[in-house]
C-alpha cells in the first residue's frame, strides 16, 4: 500500500501539462477513498496522503504563497480532486490552510471556489473538520479576499473585470453556514471579537462590509453585542459610511443611476440592521457625527477623513449619509427617537457656518448651506 503514498508526488510531477493522466490519478484516489472500509488500513493510508497534496493545491514556501497545478487545471480535474477532499476521515488545518490559500487565488473560477465551500461545509456536517478550524476557514477567506480592481491596483491587470460579486456570493454563502454551525449564543459569543476585531481593524470597504453582514447574521434583537463592542464598532462605523456616501455619491447634475443606489444600500444596510438591533449603537454614532461637524475646522491635524478631500465635501457627505438614513423607513423610525442628535448636528452645521474662524470659501458656505438646508428639510428639524 506504500504507493498510495507516492499519488500526490505524481500529480504534482505531472503538472498541468498531462492533464488526461492526472484526470486518471486523481479518479483512482477518488475510487480508494470511496471503497476504502472506514478505520482500514488503507483508510488511513488514504488519511496521510492529504500532507502530501500540500504541493498539488498551495503551500507556503519561505513566507511566499506557491500555487501548485490544481489552480491551473481544467474545471473537471478540479471537481474531481475537490471531491477527493470528502474521502479523508479528518481533513487537517494544513490542508485547510493550503485550500484558503486557492480559494483566494485571483484567477479561480467563481465555481470552483464555491464548490470548494459547499464540499468543505459537507465534511463540517460529517465530523471531518473541527469547528474551530472550520470557522477560522471562513473568517481567513472574508478577511484576505481582495475585490478589484482597487485604486492603487491598475485596472488593466484584470482586463477591466471586478470580482465584488464573487465576493458578495461568498459572504452570502460564509453568513448562512456559520449561522448554522451551532447553537446561536454560543456561536456569538465565540465568534464575537474577532469579527468585532476585524471590523475596527484596517481591511477594505469590501471585506468590512463582508464582517458587518456576518455579524447581523449571528446577531439578534435587541442585540447580543457587549458594551465594548458597541464602543468600538461606534468608532469606525462613522467613517465607513462617510466612505460609502463619497464612493457611492448622488450626482445633482442628473438622476442617480440604480445601479449606484443598489450599491450603496448593499454596503449601507448591514450598519442599518445594527442600529436596528442597537439604540444605543446609533446614538453613538449619531455623537461622533455630530462631534466631526464641530471640528471639522481643525481637521487637518486629525486622521477623521482622507487629506484628500475639502472640508465642504466632508461635511456634505456626513449629512449624505443622514439623508440616506432617512430614506430607510426602518432607520426612519430609530432616527425620530435619535432627535436630539439630529439637533446637534444641524446646530453645529449653523454653527459653522457663522463662525469665523473656519475661513470658508463661498463655494465651501453654499455646499454647506445646501447641506444643511436638505437635511432640515427630510428631518423635519428646524434649528435656528
Amino acid at each position: 500500500m506504500s504507493w498510495i503514498r507516492d499519488l500526490p508526488s505524481l500529480l504534482i510531477l505531472l503538472g498541468d501539462k498531462n492533464p488526461l493522466c492526472s484526470k486518471t490519478v486523481l479518479r483512482l484516489q477518488l475510487g480508494l477513498g470511496q471503497k476504502a472500509p472506514v478505520n482500514s488500513p488503507i483508510s488511513r493510508e488514504i488519511d496521510n496522503i492529504q500532507y502530501g497534496l500540500l504541493g498539488f493545491y498551495c503551500r507556503e514556501v519561505d513566507k511566499d504563497i506557491c500555487y501548485g497545478p490544481f489552480v491551473r487545471l481544467r474545471a473537471e480535474i478540479k471537481e474531481l480532486a475537490i471531491c477527493c477532499l470528502r474521502f479523508f476521515s479528518f481533513i487537517d488545518s494544513l490542508l485547510l490552510q493550503s485550500l484558503v490559500s486557492c480559494c483566494l487565488y485571483d484567477a479561480l473560477e467563481p465555481y470552483t471556489l464555491l464548490r470548494i465551500l459547499e464540499v468543505l461545509d459537507c465534511a463540517f456536517r460529517d465530523g471531518q473538520i473541527q469547528i474551530a478550524e472550520y470557522t477560522s476557514f471562513h473568517l481567513t477567506l472574508l478577511s484576505r479576499f481582495q475585490v478589484y480592481p482597487e485604486k492603487d491596483c491598475p485596472a488593466v491587470k484584470y482586463d477591466g473585470k471586478s470580482n465584488r460579486k464573487t465576493f458578495n456570493s461568498v459572504t452570502s454563502i460564509v453568513c448562512k453556514y456559520l449561522a448554522q454551525i451551532g447553537d446561536d449564543y454560543l456561536v456569538f459569543q465565540m465568534l464575537e471579537k474577532i469579527i468585532v476585531d476585524q471590523i475596527c481593524g484596517e481591511i477594505s470597504m469590501d471585506n468590512k462590509c463582508a464582517f458587518l453582514r456576518l455579524l447581523v447574521s449571528l446577531d439578534s434583537k435587541p442585540t447580543r453585542l457587549s458594551e465594548l463592542s458597541i464602543t468600538k464598532i461606534s468608532h469606525v462605523l462613522p467613517q465607513y459610511l462617510i466612505d460609502i456616501s463619497l464612493i457611492f455619491a448622488d450626482d445633482d447634475q442628473k438622476a442617480t443611476s440604480a445601479i449606484i443606489v443598489k450599491q450603496r444600500q448593499y454596503y449601507m444596510i448591514p450598519s442599518f440592521y445594527m442600529f436596528h438591533n442597537s439604540k444605543q449603537l446609533a446614538n453613538l454614532v449619531l455623537d461622533v457625527m455630530a462631534s466631526w461637524v464641530s471640528e471639522v475646522s481643525s481637521v487637518f491635524s486629525t486622521q477623521l477623513f482622507h487629506s484628500s478631500i475639502n472640508r465642504s465635501t466632508r461635511v456634505c457627505a456626513i449629512t449624505s449619509v443622514l439623508r440616506h438614513m432617512y430614506k430607510d423607513g426602518k432607520m426612519r423610525q430609530i432616527l425620530l427617537s435619535c432627535n436630539m442628535q439630529i439637533q446637534t448636528v444641524l446646530q453645529n452645521l449653523l454653527t459653522l457656518l457663522s463662525s469665523e474662524k473656519t475661513n470658508l470659501t463661498l463655494e465651501e458656505k453654499y455646499k454647506i448651506q445646501s447641506a444643511y438646508d436638505r437635511l432640515k428639510v427630510i428631518s423635519g428639524n428646524d434649528v435656528t
